[in-house]
C-alpha cells in the first residue's frame, strides 16, 4: 500500500475519529446490559487501552517486508470486529446466564472486558506505529514522526467526539452509527492509496460498494439492530413484552408491557411501573403527611406515574416535576395519557427537563416537601443527590417546616455489615445538615429529614390528624395504615443501628463514600459466596489508613528505581515517564468528569465536549512540543519541566475546584468557561510528554516503528492502570483532594527517579 504523505496523517485522523466513536458506542451498550456503574466503565477502559498495548507492541515487532499490505488489510477488515464485539455485548447477559434482573459478578465484568473489548481497541494499537514507519518513509526530513501521527489521531478524536455527542447519538442507532464510521475509514483508505496501486484501491472499494449495498439497500442493519435489541431484551425482562427502545444521548429507555401493566427499564435495570395503585398510595400518603399542609412539592427524578396523580389528590398550589431525560418524560406522557390523562393538564403540574441538582442550584422557589424519586448511588452520578453538598442544596430551598424525603433498598430484619455502613454513610450525611432525621422500617427504607421537631414525625396521633385534615379519599389508604408503617420496635432498632456507626465518612461531592459502598453490596449480592473478591479487596483498602497510599507509591517507585539502577544501559530513560504521563493523563480526566458532574450536575449532556476539550489539548501539546529543542540534552530538560509542571497542577487542582463549586450557582457560564480552561491545560500537558518522549526513544536508538510502538503501548498501559486505580479505588476511598495530590506526588519521583538514572 503506498499513500502519500497528507493520506497518511488523513489515515490517522481517521484512526482517531473511529476510536473515540466506537468506544463510546461500546461503553453505552455495556451499560445497558451491566446496569453499569464506575467500575464496569473503569474495567471497560482498562479492557479497552489492554487492547491498544497489545496492538502497540505487536506492531513494533514487525519485520515483515509486507508491512504496508498489513496495514492495509488491518484498515479494511479489522473495523468489522466492531459488529461481531457489539452483538456478542447484546447478547451476554444469555451467553453468561444472568438471570432477569440480576447483576454482573465482577468475574463476569472481568471476564468481558479482557476478553471481548480489547479485540475492538486491538486495530488502533497495530496502526499506529506502522503509520509512523509509513510517515517516516515518505518524510525523510521528518525527524519525529511519532509527534505528527499522535496530533492528527487525537485531532481526529477530538473531531469524533463531537459528532458523537451533538449528531450521531442524535440521530442514529448503535449499528447505524458503525456502518457510518466504517464506511468513513474505508473511504480515507480508498483515497489515500494512490493510483498506481489499482489491486489495493480495487480491494478497498469492492468491500465499501459492498457495506453500503447491504446496509442501505436491503436495510440489513436496521434489521440487525432490532434483531439484537429483542435478543438483548429476552435477557433483561423475558416474561415482558417490548414495546419501545429509545436510545437517548442520557440512558438507554425501555418500555416494557406485562398483564396490562406498563414498565420502563433504565440501561437495562427496572425503574419503576406506570400504575401501582397500592405502592404509590404507601409512598405518596406516608410522605405528604410528614408536614403540616403542604403547598409547594418538588420531586427529583423517575418517570411520569401514578405516584404524581396521588401527590396531585392532595390540595397543593404546585408539583415540579424534573428529570434530566426529556425523551422519558416525553415517552412516559405518552402512556400517562391513557391510564389517568386529567394529571397531564393538571395546571399546578409544571415539568422540567432539566438536571436535578442544575435546577435546585437555580430555583427560586422554596419547598414544602422535596422527594428523590431516583435510583440508588450505584455510580458517581447518582451519588451526587445523596451527599452532604445537595443535602445542604436541600434545606436552603426548603421553608421552615419542610422536609426531604428519599429512600434506600436495605435488610432492615438485619442491619449489620457493608449494608449498615451504606444505610450510615447517607444517615450521617443527612444528620450534618438537618435538626431532625428519621429512617423508616419497611422494604425501602425512608429516610426523612428536617429542621423542625415535628416535621419529619413519626408520632401516630399527629400523623392520622394531618391525613383527615387534608381530607383525601384514597381505597388503598387510610389513617390506620400509619399504625403498619411506624411499628415502635422496628423504628426504634433501625434508627439506633444507624446512630451507632460514628466512625464511618460522610458522603460528600469530593468524597463519595457511599456509592462505593454500594459497589461493595453489588459485588455480594452478585456472586455465589457471601463475599466476593471485589468486596474483600475494597474492605481492606478502605480500612487502611491514608497515609499508606502516598507510602505505597514511594514503594512502587523505589523499586522501579532499583530496577532501572540495575539494567540502567538496557532501559531506555523515557519509559518511567511515559507511564506516569498515561497514568496521570487518566486520572486527572477522571477527576475533572467527576468534579464536573457533581458541580454542574449535567455531565450525560457535556461529556462530549469535555473529551472534545482534553483531546483538544492534547492536539494542541502535541504541536508545542515541536518548539522544544530536538537536541536531546533540551528535550530532556523540556520533559522534566513538564513533568513538574503536571505536579504543581494536580496539587493546585483540589483549591481550584473548590472555588468553581462554591461560585458556580452564581455565575454559571463563567465557571463553566475556567473548569474547560483546566481540563484543555491537563490535555495539554500531557500531549506535550508524548511526542518527547518517542524522541528520547530515537535518540536511544530505537526505530521509528519500535519507539512509537514503546510509546503508544507504555502510554496506555499507564492509562489502563489510572482507570483502574483512580475510578474503583482512590476517588471513592480518598476522595477529588488525595487523589489529586497522590497524582502529582507521583509526578514528582518521576522526576526524582530521572535524576536518578541521570547520576
Amino acid at each position: 500500500m503506498k499513500s502519500k504523505k497528507s493520506s497518511i496523517s488523513f489515515l490517522a485522523f481517521t484512526t482517531g475519529v473511529f476510536a473515540i466513536i466506537l468506544q463510546s458506542v461500546i461503553i453505552r451498550e455495556f451499560l445497558v446490559v451491566s446496569f453499569g456503574n464506575e467500575l464496569s466503565i473503569a474495567l471497560v477502559l482498562a479492557g479497552w487501552l489492554t487492547g491498544i498495548y497489545a496492538g502497540a507492541f505487536i506492531s513494533s515487532q514487525i519485520r515483515s517486508p509486507k508491512w504496508e499490505s498489513i496495514l492495509l488489510y488491518i484498515l479494511t477488515f479489522m473495523p468489522f470486529l466492531s459488529f461481531f464485539i457489539l452483538s456478542l455485548i447484546r447478547s451476554s447477559r444469555e451467553i453468561l446466564n444472568i438471570e432477569a434482573g440480576e447483576y454482573f459478578s465482577f468475574a463476569k465484568l472481568f471476564l468481558i472486558s479482557f476478553t471481548l473489548i480489547p479485540l475492538s481497541s486491538l486495530q488502533t494499537g497495530l496502526i499506529f506505529p506502522l503509520l509512523c514507519k509509513a510517515k517516516k518513509e515518505k518524510s525523510a526530513d521528518n525527524k519525529n514522526p511519532i509527534q505528527w501521527i499522535y496530533v492528527f489521531e487525537s485531532a481526529g478524536s477530538l473531531f469524533g467526539g463531537v459528532a458523537f455527542t451533538f449528531i450521531l447519538i442524535n440521530f442514529f442507532s448503535s449499528f447505524e452509527i458503525l456502518t457510518i464510521i466504517i464506511e468513513f475509514s474505508l473511504l480515507a483508505v480508498f483515497l489515500s492509496i494512490e493510483k498506481e496501486e489499482k489491486k489495493s484501491r480495487i480491494y478497498a472499494a469492492t468491500v465499501l460498494i459492498f457495506l453500503i449495498i447491504i446496509g442501505y439497500s436491503f436495510g440489513a442493519v436496521k434489521k440487525i439492530n432490532d434483531y439484537l435489541i429483542n435478543s438483548r431484551w429476552k435477557a433483561v425482562a423475558p416474561d415482558t413484552k417490548l414495546i419501545k427502545s429509545i436510545d437517548t444521548k442520557y440512558q438507554n429507555i425501555a418500555i416494557g408491557e406485562r398483564n396490562g401493566q406498563i414498565n420502563f427499564y433504565l440501561n437495562g435495570e427496572y425503574s419503576g411501573t406506570l400504575k401501582d395503585e397500592y405502592g404509590f398510595s404507601m409512598t405518596a400518603n406516608f410522605i405528604m403527611n410528614q408536614t403540616n399542609n403542604p403547598k409547594k412539592v418538588l420531586l427529583i427524578g423517575g418517570a411520569l406515574t401514578g405516584l404524581i396523580k396521588k401527590i396531585l389528590n392532595y390540595p397543593i398550589d404546585s408539583l415540579h416535576y424534573v428529570d434530566i431525560d426529556p425523551q422519558l418524560i416525553k415517552a412516559s406522557e405518552e402512556y400517562a395519557k391513557k391510564f389517568f390523562p386529567k394529571i397531564l393538564s393538571d395546571k399546578r403540574l409544571k415539568k422540567y427537563a432539566l438536571d436535578g441538582r442544575y435546577f435546585l442550584a437555580r430555583s427560586k422557589e422554596k419547598y414544602d416537601i422535596i422527594i428523590l424519586n431516583i435510583p440508588e448511588p450505584h455510580n458517581a452520578v447518582i451519588n451526587r443527590f445523596y451527599t452532604e453538598d445537595f443535602f445542604k442544596k436541600c434545606s436552603s430551598k426548603l421553608n421552615k417546616k419542610g422536609i426531604v424525603a428519599l429512600s434506600l433498598t436495605l435488610q432492615n430484619n438485619y442491619l449489620g455489615g457493608e449494608s449498615l455502613y451504606y444505610g450510615a454513610s447517607i444517615y450521617n450525611s443527612l444528620k450534618k445538615v438537618f435538626k431532625n432525621v428519621i429512617a423508616t422500617p419497611g422494604e425501602k427504607i425512608f429516610f426523612l429529614a428536617g429542621n423542625s421537631k415535628d416535621s419529619p414525625t413519626t408520632d401516630i396521633p399527629t400523623l392520622e390528624k394531618r391525613f383527615l385534615l387534608s381530607n383525601i379519599s384514597d381505597p388503598y389508604f387510610t389513617r390506620f395504615h400509619f399504625r403498619l408503617l411506624l411499628p415502635k420496635e422496628r423504628l426504634k432498632f433501625i434508627n439506633e443501628k444507624l446512630s451507632s456507626i460514628k466512625e464511618i465518612p460522610k458522603n460528600t461531592d469530593f468524597h463519595p463514600i457511599s456509592y462505593f459502598y454500594n459497589l461493595i453490596l453489588w459485588d455480594r449480592f452478585s456472586t455465589e459466596r457471601s463475599q466476593g473478591f471485589f468486596a474483600s479487596a475494597a474492605l481492606f483498602l478502605i480500612s487502611l489508613p491514608k497515609i499508606s497510599y502516598f507510602i505505597t507509591v514511594l514503594l512502587f517507585f523505589t523499586v522501579i528505581c532499583a530496577i532501572i539502577l540495575k539494567f540502567a544501559d538496557k532501559t531506555p530513560k523515557a519509559l518511567q515517564t511515559i507511564f506516569t504521563t498515561g497514568f496521570c493523563g487518566m486520572a486527572s480526566s477522571l477527576i475533572l468528569l467527576f468534579s464536573f458532574q457533581n458541580i454542574f450536575g449535567y455531565i450525560y449532556s457535556m461529556v462530549g465536549l469535555l473529551i472534545a476539550i482534553f483531546m483538544g489539548g492534547l492536539t494542541i501539546g502535541g504541536f508545542a512540543s515541536s518548539l522544544f529543542s530536538k537536541e536531546e540534552g533540551k528535550t530532556q530538560r523540556g520533559i522534566i519541566f513538564n513533568q513538574c509542571l503536571m505536579a504543581a497542577a494536580f496539587i493546585s487542582m483540589p483549591y481550584c475546584l473548590k472555588v468553581i463549586s462554591k461560585n458556580a450557582a452564581f455565575s454559571p457560564l463563567k465557571y463553566e468557561i475556567l473548569f474547560s480552561i483546566i481540563i484543555f491545560l491537563f490535555g495539554l500537558l500531557t500531549g506535550i510528554q508524548f511526542p518527547l518522549g518517542g524522541r528520547m526513544l530515537i535518540f536511544s536508538g530505537h526505530s521509528v516503528e519500535k519507539s512509537s510502538g514503546y510509546v503508544d503501548a507504555l502510554d496506555h498501559c499507564g492509562a489502563f492502570a489510572g482507570a483502574m486505580v483512580t475510578g474503583i479505588i482512590l476517588l471513592p476511598i480518598l476522595g477529588i483532594t488525595l487523589t489529586s495530590f497522590l497524582a502529582g506526588f507521583a509526578n514528582l519521583l518521576s522526576v526524582f527517579l530521572w535524576f536518578i538514572r541521570e547520576s
